[in-house]
């Protein structure tokens, strides 16, 4: 494992040739294979989403050339025929996995249809809540990460409009809530990671999610900075929920992704988002003349960045091993 290799270097007992040796022949480095293995994907992945990009910009150009039972059963026949793909290459192999994506999104296409054509005139989170719902079970029998990251967009996008739509009140609550979604998805997903779940182990599906979460408990904290009250006695228990919610994730993140599992990535954006929280309070919450502002916050940016890129690099080598040798 990887992890291993790192702590042999922390340790002293392999150098930095030896580790990126040793990476490379446990798969963690690329190599010529790896790469073709990729590029294979990618132009898997994006076949298929331009496929299915293709249906839904047919359907906009020949909206009125269609009857409505015409628009309904392209898109099921649609639906159809790539879940009988996805059985006859089997979800086993990486075509069938994608075959079943694609059905999954036709679900969206096939709901955003019927809505335009019988003119329900429901709420629009209906059709991202129905969407995540009919494709569960999909979910569940497909184990391919972009499906798990299909389902929690939904749910990402049914929070966020069923707020917009029903309930409306403070947005600081709104963030939180989307946050604790996220950080609960990520936690787990890690814990599937270690466990050895395979369809789990590329770290980019995690950094999705991590981003994700970052960004709203991020949003969360600006939102208080910029609107929330302006002194602590006079905050509400979901502002103060969220200066919580925010330090206690930044501490978990430091702690979890320098010592267990060692990710740069998720660290970069745990040090990005404390700069635009510092940084936004900075510009909110003093007084400042005007013009000296701009000044000031080109300063604070550039130090709080050369100190992130210092202390990102700092960790790096002593995952290396390499310190200051």
């Amino acid at each position: 494992m990887p992890e291993q290799l790192f702590e042999l270097a922390s340790a002293g007992l392999l150098n930095a040739k030896a580790l990126r040796h040793g990476l490379r022949l446990v798969g963690h480095l690329p190599g010529q294979r790896d790469w073709q293995r990729f590029l294979d994907r990618l132009l898997l992945v994006l076949g298929a989403l331009l496929l299915v990009s293709g249906a839904f910009f047919f359907f906009a150009y020949n909206w009125d050339a269609l009857h409505r039972f015409a628009r309904l059963g392209l898109v099921e026949a649609a639906i159809l025929v790539t879940v009988g793909l996805a059985h006859y290459l089997g979800l086993h192999k990486l075509s069938g996995k994608v075959a079943l994506l694609v059905a999954a999104l036709l679900v969206g296409a096939l709901l955003a249809v019927f809505g335009q054509a019988y003119q329900t005139g429901a709420d629009s989170y209906t059709l991202f809540l129905m969407w995540m719902l009919l494709i569960v079970g999909w979910v569940a029998v497909g184990t391919f990460a972009p499906l798990w990251l299909l389902l929690l967009a939904l749910a990402n996008v049914t929070l966020v409009l069923y707020w917009d739509q029903v309930w409306s009140q403070d947005y600081t609550l709104h963030f939180e809530l989307l946050f604790l979604l996220n950080a609960l998805a990520l936690a787990v997903w890690e814990v599937a990671r270690l466990r050895g779940f395979s369809w789990l182990q590329a770290r980019w599906y995690a950094r999705i999610v991590a981003v994700a979460a970052l960004g709203w408990i991020t949003m969360a904290v600006l939102t208080l900075i910029v609107e929330g009250a302006p002194t602590p006695a006079e905050m509400t228990s979901a502002e103060w929920a969220a200066v919580v919610l925010y330090g206690a994730f930044w501490v978990v993140v430091l702690f979890v992704y320098q010592r267990y599992i060692r990710d740069l990535f998720v660290l970069t954006g745990a040090a990005v988002s404390l700069i635009a929280v510092i940084t936004m309070f900075v510009a909110q919450r003093t007084d400042l003349h005007p013009t000296l502002l701009p000044f000031v916050l080109g300063v604070l940016v550039i130090g709080q960045a050369a100190l992130a890129v210092t202390w990102l690099l700092r960790v790096q080598r002593k995952w290396e091993g390499v310190g200051g040798q």
